[in-house]
């Protein structure tokens, strides 16, 4: 599985436009249940992303959120990244390539 660092700008956007808020009581149990046991979280806010369940929530002070399909495996995660905490390449890449953009937030999406 590869690890890709995105700078989340118009992907997010879409993204956000596409999935629709849900109630807690409509998410599956199984994935409920796979998010106690794989994220040792009880607590999300829940959106329903095509066909997948979408949990987001802080952990460790950060923002998470992971993408479950309907039996509760896990289709994708993604982790607030520090501006900071990007790779040199990356930094170099943004401030050659998006000299005119301002980053206001990065992820690592696997």
């Amino acid at each position: 599985m590869k690890t890709h660092i995105i700078v989340i700008a118009h992907g997010i956007v879409c993204v956000n436009a596409s999935a629709q808020k849900m109630n807690s009581k409509d998410v599956p149990m199984a994935v409920k249940a796979s998010l106690e046991k794989n994220m040792g979280v009880k607590d999300a806010k829940w959106d329903k992303e095509g066909d997948g369940f979408e949990a987001n929530f802080k952990k460790g002070g950060k923002e998470m959120s992971v993408v479950f399909n309907e039996a509760g495996a896990i289709l994708e995660t993604e982790v607030e990244v520090g501006k900071n905490d990007l790779p040199d390449e990356v930094r170099a890449a943004l401030k050659k390539d998006f000299a005119d953009y301002k980053l206001e937030e990065a992820a690592r999406i696997t």
